[in-house]
């Protein structure tokens, strides 16, 4: 019992927190997307409306089926690594917010044929790539897994 409590607390939570933050963000950039860009803090960080036909930084991997191929096959990745450390919180959050983050993104695909990105940030023209919660969760929960198998050594 303990286990699966700790299950749904560390996975399947973080989870459905950002899959509904995200969905629902979209879906509010979408219904409004004719009132915007909206400053959220001068001209620096806004919301604007974007569809992203490729994949990430708008990079290309060609024919359409690829870009459900590929996302497929790292969430296979993905879940086996939240099998494998199911029993490590600091592991199983980030990698259900990267899951959580595929997953959101793949439905967009599958729905609209793209993905809705609304978060831009930049001085001036120089800007980011447009980008949307799951994005950013992924990121850093990439760049936090990152970290934490450089400094982060078990004991045995």
């Amino acid at each position: 019992m303990k286990k699966l409590k700790n299950f749904l607390l560390y996975a399947l939570s973080p989870f459905l927190f950002l899959f509904f933050l995200d969905q629902i963000s979209k879906y509010l950039i979408v219904k409004n997307r004719y009132h915007l860009p909206v400053n959220i803090i001068g001209n620096y960080l806004r919301f604007v409306y974007g569809e992203n036909r490729h994949a990430i930084f708008g990079i290309s991997f060609g024919p359409g089926f690829m870009y459900f191929i590929l996302p497929g096959i790292a969430l296979c990745l993905v879940l086996y690594l939240m099998y494998k450390y199911r029993n490590k919180p600091s592991l199983l959050i980030p990698l259900s917010f990267i899951m959580a983050g595929g997953v959101s993104n793949l439905l967009d695909r599958a729905i609209r044929g793209f993905v809705v990105d609304f978060i831009d940030m930049g001085i001036g023209r120089y800007r980011w790539y447009t980008y949307n919660f799951a994005d950013a969760f992924t990121l850093l929960s990439i760049i936090y897994l990152i970290f934490y198998d450089i400094f982060h050594k078990d004991k045995k």
